[in-house]
């Protein structure tokens, strides 16, 4: 039983107390800025859609370069570049969105 008590302890500082208070001062100022902009109760459909257009972005990314396996001269580095940063950035946006419907994220008011 104390090797219990232990884990929770250990949990409980890493993740804080459950009510999200312990993550809100790890928010930058840019952080709290875009979750104030979007009503809490859409954070999850947000962080749907972009999850989803991420992950669409990354796999045409994927089967571009599959495609280009047959015809590497034909390989451009420019635009997967992009594809790989806006498919990156969705995926990181979508990602933030869906901590902060699960409350992982708090925006206080001050």
């Amino acid at each position: 039983m104390a090797n219990s008590a232990r884990e929770k302890e250990l949990l409980s500082k890493l993740f804080g107390s459950g009510d999200g208070d312990a993550q809100a001062g790890n928010l930058s100022s840019a952080g709290r800025k875009l979750l104030q902009s979007i009503h809490p109760e859409l954070y999850t459909d947000v962080a749907l859609l972009m999850l989803f257009t991420g992950l669409v972005v990354g796999l045409h990314f994927f089967y571009y370069e599959v495609k280009m396996l047959k015809r590497p001269v034909e390989r451009q580095s420019l635009p997967q570049l992009c594809l790989a940063l806006v498919s990156s950035t969705l995926l990181g946006l979508g990602y933030f969105f869906l901590m902060a419907s699960a409350d992982l994220y708090a925006v206080s008011n001050h």
